[in-house]
């Protein structure tokens, strides 16, 4: 195979793995919007003090579900025909509503968490098989090598906050309609904080991946392509 050949299959390759992230920023634009609106729900009852039972489960409702967020628009008739509809239920339904909309938090980070690491992962692995390639051509690597150890740093990172927010996320659900409202709020409060540096760390992996390992493929594509002319 010839040169030229040869480095069109290596970027080919490469790029293999970096075409995957738009997919995962698409996702991630589109789960942050409804996670805005769910938070926005939350924080209009942080501080609340809650008097009985039946005001902290609908509270909780309020933060925990999609109904919750789905409260913040309605108009004010819908709003309060919705939480009419939330006082009526027993103790033992808002128990179960609450359960049902931690546990499809809890999957959701569970399992869109695991694709998005499975994706970033195989960029590695793409980069690797690239990079071992270029090294066989006489390339200079060094500098992309460093960042493909950074980029496995990062990933574990962020593979180790989405454990503990799993792990949270679980106690919320076991928490949810128990009496301890202050340590339930506490749970979410900090799930809250991990979930927005989950986010974070994501978007910085994804970042780093089409911005400074994209540009050196780039450059090094570019000085070959100088160099072979």
């Amino acid at each position: 195979m010839s040169l030229k050949k040869t480095l069109l299959t290596i970027f080919a390759v490469a790029g293999l793995g970096l075409m995957t992230i738009n997919i995962t920023v698409s996702a991630q634009s589109n789960n942050a919007a409804s996670s805005a609106r769910t938070t926005s729900a939350t924080s209009a009852s942080d501080g609340v003090q809650i008097k009985t039972e039946e005001q902290t489960q609908i509270e909780r409702l309020k933060q925990a579900s999609q109904e919750g967020a789905t409260l913040t628009l309605l108009t004010g008739s819908e709003r309060e025909a919705a939480l009419s509809e939330l006082r009526a239920m027993t103790s033992e339904q808002r128990c179960e509503r609450l359960q049902v909309s931690i546990e499809n938090r809890l999957q959701y980070y569970e399992e869109n968490y695991a694709r998005y690491l499975a994706k970033y992962e195989q960029v590695v692995t793409n980069v690797d098989i690239a990079v071992a390639r270029l090294e066989e051509l006489g390339v200079d690597v060094s500098d992309l090598k460093m960042n493909v150890e950074l980029l496995r740093v990062m990933i574990s990172e962020l593979r180790t906050t989405r454990s503990q927010v799993v792990s949270n996320f679980a106690d919320i659900n076991d928490a949810v309609c128990g009496s301890d409202s202050q340590g339930y709020l506490s749970l979410v409060n900090t799930v809250k904080t991990e979930v927005e540096d989950l986010r974070g760390k994501a978007a910085e992996i994804v970042d780093f991946i089409n911005g400074e390992i994209q540009n050196q493929f780039t450059q090094i594509k570019t000085t070959i392509t100088a160099t072979s002319n």
